[in-house]
């Protein structure tokens, strides 16, 4: 398996010597801590397109749908949500198709146009400088975390790009924390998760991974008990985080 799951496969032995040298350096400058991001709503200024993808395939249908079906979903992956459509609503269709139509919607956007958040390149650059591991785990698919950090010139700072369907798990389930500190090489005791939904920093807390809350307008409603789960909270990367 590539470094990148089952959606890349080629990233080579370069990259991996030059992971290598950055863990042999931070050695020497520190301990190496291993940094997991989720994209959409944590880096990713996103979560309006994401929501709008989401949920086109129910209001096209017509579906009714409750006031928190994007915190519910979130977590859940393309196809996690894909197969909770049909179970929950009764979609006819399978859920590779759905999860294509999902794509096809929402892949142009991310290329063209969703940005990183205010001070998320300085601080991904920062802590790459410092020698520690910078990952990527997210529900959404490998090209779309791809179009928008190639774009800003920061998916090479990543050691792993992670979407959930390459642990076969879902944010909702511990083990999916302890498997990509594992794949990255790290500690539990020595990583850190940043996340913006309520469900996942719930669920990475009771993993046992210090976790960090992130705000985004999207999670409004659950701020307050964001602030409360979290080991940590903050609204932007411009301040002071670890």
């Amino acid at each position: 398996d590539s470094q990148f799951g089952g959606n890349h496969t080629t990233y080579g032995l370069e990259n991996k010597i030059s992971i290598i040298s950055r863990k042999t350096i931070s050695l020497y400058g520190g301990i190496m801590s291993t940094y997991i991001f989720d994209f959409d709503g944590t880096l990713g200024d996103s979560m309006p397109f994401f929501t709008e993808g989401m949920l086109e395939i129910l209001n096209k249908h017509e579906i009714a749908y409750s006031a928190d079906m994007i915190k519910i979903i979130t977590p859940l992956g393309y196809k996690g949500t894909a197969k909770y459509y049909i179970e929950e609503f009764g979609l006819p269709y399978t859920a590779d198709a759905l999860v294509t139509a999902m794509h096809e919607y929402l892949y142009p956007i991310y290329r063209d146009e969703i940005e990183l958040k205010p001070g998320v390149v300085e601080y991904l650059n920062k802590l790459r400088k410092k020698g520690h591991s910078l990952n990527v785990l997210t529900a959404s698919p490998f090209k779309m975390v791809a179009a928008v950090s190639m774009r800003y010139g920061v998916f090479d700072l990543f050691d792993n790009v992670w979407s959930c369907e390459d642990f076969d798990m879902t944010k909702g389930e511990p083990e999916i924390y302890h498997a990509a500190v594992e794949r990255a090489g790290g500690k539990l005791e020595d990583s850190y998760f940043f996340d913006d939904n309520l469900e996942a920093v719930k669920t990475a807390v009771s993993a046992g991974i210090y976790t960090i809350g992130v705000y985004d307008k999207a999670s409004d409603d659950y701020v307050e008990e964001i602030k409360k789960t979290a080991n940590k909270f903050i609204y932007n990367f411009d301040t002071d985080i670890l």
